[in-house]
């Protein structure tokens, strides 16, 4: 059954299940919380993805494709939590930028205390840079903090509206342009109970991003073109049992060390209208599919393979169920 909380409602349950305070009420996205049904499956077809503690099947990482987003045309963003398997208390939000934001910076130019990893207010400082709080603890029920399958709020102060099953609508608030991109950034062990750290305060928490020279493997020389082998942080896919939604799933530790598994914080992305974003991404069938195959061969095996990942990877165009472009 859908569950729709008003506003006020909503707040007033997070509050009271310690999620967050009322200092920093507004600071996330959760005043507009509502739960919403999930397609039968996806979060098992999730976890068949991103195993806990198994490292990540490579496709989800080519570096062909871009882990963030392009909106083209003017929406709403809705986030879902999915699933979590972190040990921390993380804190997830977003960021937004133009297609030529990073283009003259490297790595040191933004990490301006030179201590090798990328500060959340260092980001903010870079012109053409927004960004904000999605959820001050992105930790689920029973491990940490109060999220559900199914919880999703809506950014830019946008309402939650016409739920039916699966679907919903999104209006009010403020839409995101054409032509911006979005990504997001995961703050590790932010969450303090009262305050996200270094958010909320000047703590140097260690931030995990969806821009890949961001992140604290690069060396002070990394530039957009040009980043470590083990920069990347998220496992992005769309799936077919969501009706191709886009699926995130963040890496929470510094590569390559820990488990490498990219479910510490897992999060769907919808947007309204459906078809007003566009990312090229793997998807979750076919990648499960060819963790079960067996190892290929050395020789004309591989080229094979080449070709078979070449055509998991699909230009995304969501269409909302039920619903014609």
């Amino acid at each position: 059954m859908n569950t729709l909380h008003l506003k006020r409602s909503a707040l007033a349950a997070l509050l009271s299940s310690g999620f967050v305070t009322s200092a920093h009420a507004a600071d996330d996205a959760t005043d507009t919380l509502v739960n919403i049904d999930l397609p039968t499956g996806l979060v098992q077809e999730v976890q068949n993805a991103l195993p806990e503690s198994a490292n990540v099947n490579q496709e989800y990482l080519n570096t062909d494709y871009n882990p963030n987003i392009t909106f083209q045309s003017d929406a709403h963003v809705g986030i879902t939590f999915l699933d979590e398997g972190a040990g921390y208390r993380n804190s997830l939000g977003y960021f937004t930028f133009a297609d030529d934001t990073f283009d003259s910076l490297s790595f040191g130019d933004i990490d301006t205390n030179n201590d090798g990893h990328v500060a959340i207010k260092e980001l903010t400082s870079v012109s053409g840079i927004t960004a904000g709080m999605i959820f001050n603890n992105v930790s689920e029920t029973g491990g940490g903090g109060s999220l559900n399958a199914g919880d999703t709020v809506v950014l830019g102060g946008a309402n939650i509206t016409n739920v039916n099953g699966t679907d919903f609508d999104m209006t009010g608030g403020t839409t995101f342009s054409d032509g911006t991109n979005m990504g997001f950034f995961v703050l590790q062990n932010a969450w303090s109970g009262k305050k996200v750290n270094s958010w909320d305060n000047n703590k140097n928490t260690l931030a995990m991003y969806t821009v890949d020279f961001l992140n604290p493997e690069n060396s002070a020389s990394a530039t957009s073109d040009n980043t470590d082998i083990n920069a990347r942080h998220v496992a992005m896919m769309n799936s077919l049992s969501a009706d191709n939604d886009i699926i995130i799933g963040f890496e929470d530790l510094v590569r390559p060390y820990g488990d490498n598994d990219f479910n510490d914080a897992v999060f769907r992305i919808r947007t309204d209208p459906v078809d007003a974003m566009y990312a090229f991404v793997p998807t979750t069938q076919t990648v499960i599919n060819m963790q079960a195959a067996p190892a290929p061969a050395m020789g004309k095996s591989m080229s094979g393979m080449a070709l078979m990942a070449f055509g998991m990877m699909v230009m995304y165009r969501r269409r909302k169920p039920g619903k014609k472009a």
